[in-house]
């Protein structure tokens, strides 16, 4: 079953061609729907404490106003993206109940097949929280791919790297990437460092689960790589380079902790090191 539904967020107003570009791109490999979500946030000023209470409600005012014009401009590009790339879908423009939009938007994000944005490294874009990213990831349910900020990519999934260790993480990653394959997708299963959990590796580490994806109709090959002194993180991004890959698939290692978001190392050095595509799923 293919992929049908992809959602976006629109509000990384400075980089949101390349993430409609991208979008748009996937949405008609897969004849899929496009649903772009623009979320406006909550202000609130504490009355009194900066100025007069009419002071703060200007302030909050403007704001607002501020949010709904760059709202419905953000859309109309969006609109006419799909338009130009005779992809079907709708834009909404929602209203966050504080002052973040990450909650608001993982709220839709649980009835879609597939969630695109990009990695956001810095506040105030319009509302995107610098852990946006980390929240959609580990709360929506919902495989995300996540694209370098401003970057253009018009082929998601010909050459796809899977990192894999045979942990739930890796497994859940792995399989919720068959709706973005093809036949002519050609797939590398990556174990860094297989010898450091020989019981879960076998003789024959990966050749399991690459068998499985070949009896999808795949190409697909079971490597083994050394670390070599560097990180986990760091030897997947080398590996996808080298294999020229579209897309890195890997399971989120993390978990949140009264609302701090905390990854695993390899997670947290690509997020950090992003330079392709990366499909991450929890």
């Amino acid at each position: 079953m293919s992929v049908k539904n992809i959602l976006i967020n629109l509000n990384d107003v400075d980089n949101v061609d390349a993430t409609i570009k991208t979008s748009c791109a996937l949405a008609r490999r897969h004849d899929a729907h496009l649903i772009g979500i623009f979320i406006v946030p909550l202000f609130s000023f504490k009355m009194g404490v900066f100025g007069s209470d009419s002071i703060m409600l200007d302030l909050q005012n403007s704001e607002l106003t501020k949010y709904k014009q760059q709202a419905k401009e953000t859309v109309e590009i969006f609109e006419k993206a799909l338009r130009a790339n005779d992809v079907l879908g709708k834009s909404l423009v929602l209203n966050s109940t504080d002052s973040d939009i990450a909650d608001e938007f993982i709220r839709h994000a649980r009835t879609t097949d597939l969630i695109l944005v990009p990695n956001i490294d810095a506040e105030n874009f319009y509302g995107v929280e610098v852990d946006f990213v980390e929240k959609i990831i580990l709360e929506s349910g919902r495989p995300v791919i996540i694209i370098p900020r401003g970057q253009v990519f018009e082929t998601i999934g010909d050459r796809v790297n899977i990192a894999w260790n045979m942990s739930a993480e890796a497994a859940r990653a792995s399989f919720d990437t068959l709706p973005l394959l093809t036949s002519q997708s050609e797939i590398r299963f990556v174990w860094v460092d297989p010898h450091l959990n020989p019981k879960l590796a076998g003789n024959l580490p990966g050749s399991e689960i690459a068998e499985v994806f070949s009896h999808h109709g795949l190409s697909v090959i079971a490597d083994t790589v050394a670390s070599d002194g560097r990180n986990i993180g760091e030897t997947l991004l080398h590996e996808a380079a080298i294999n020229a890959a579209d897309l890195l698939v890997m399971g989120a290692y993390g978990h949140s902790r009264l609302r701090e978001f905390i990854f695993g190392g390899a997670t947290r050095h690509i997020l950090a090191n992003l330079n392709l595509p990366i499909l991450m799923s929890r």
